[in-house]
């Protein structure tokens, strides 16, 4: 599944970076746990777009889909004790989305806020998120590139990357992930043609973000 989508990096300390594509997030943890045989505790995620549905919503798709990738966690169990990997109650998911301009291309889907019946959908900005109990000790961190680009999604939540706490999980994490979405970093779903829709300024800006050390 991931041959040909995914760059993987890892440290000498273990830590390993997966850039990827899209959110093959149940096939990356297969491919970590194959080769080094952890598996995550808790994910922070953060993201324009939750990648989660209702059931419902799924089955009603032609052909039928299968549940989103939070809720097949539940189905990856460990060796042992058979629990399940991640509960979607493991997952700490963060988002914002700017108001749509007129420099923006594509189509909004509409599932920014669309989480677990059990998650507060009026407490999802990341301030919010990073005072939840256990946050901050996530070992796994997912962030989709779309959450910070184009700019207008930058002023919303680029605060975020300029976070001591977050720049803190991000050296304790044993797993980040780095989801490019390039169909969404203009401001929407523009699949047709599949390229990269932003700009190079926009990316670069967004790197030195995340490279940037709080001081």
């Amino acid at each position: 599944m991931l041959r040909g989508t995914v760059r993987v990096m890892r440290d000498a300390r273990g830590h390993t970076d997966y850039v990827l594509r899209d959110h093959h997030m149940l096939d990356v943890a297969l491919y970590h746990y194959r080769t080094t045989g952890e598996l995550p505790r808790a994910l922070f995620h953060a993201d324009r777009h939750s990648d989660w549905c209702k059931d419902s919503y799924l089955e009603s798709r032609t052909p039928q889909q299968a549940a989103t990738w939070w809720r097949l966690f539940e189905g990856l169990k460990r060796p042992g004790d058979a629990t399940p990997v991640l509960t979607e109650e493991d997952i700490f998911f963060t988002t914002a989305k700017a108001e749509p301009s007129s420099r923006m291309s594509g189509r909004d889907v509409g599932f920014s806020t669309l989480v677990p019946w059990f998650v507060d959908t009026t407490a999802l900005h990341w301030r919010q998120v990073l005072e939840r109990p256990g946050v901050t000790e996530a070992d796994w961190l997912s962030l989709d590139l779309d959450c910070f680009q184009p700019s207008p999604q930058l002023r919303v939540c680029g605060g975020l990357l300029r976070e001591p706490r977050f720049h803190a999980m991000m050296e304790k994490a044993r797993v980040r992930v780095f989801v490019l979405s390039p169909q969404f970093t203009n401001g929407g779903d523009k699949i047709d043609p599949w390229t990269i829709q932003g700009s190079r300024s926009s990316s670069l800006r967004l790197l030195n973000l995340l490279r940037r050390r709080p001081s």
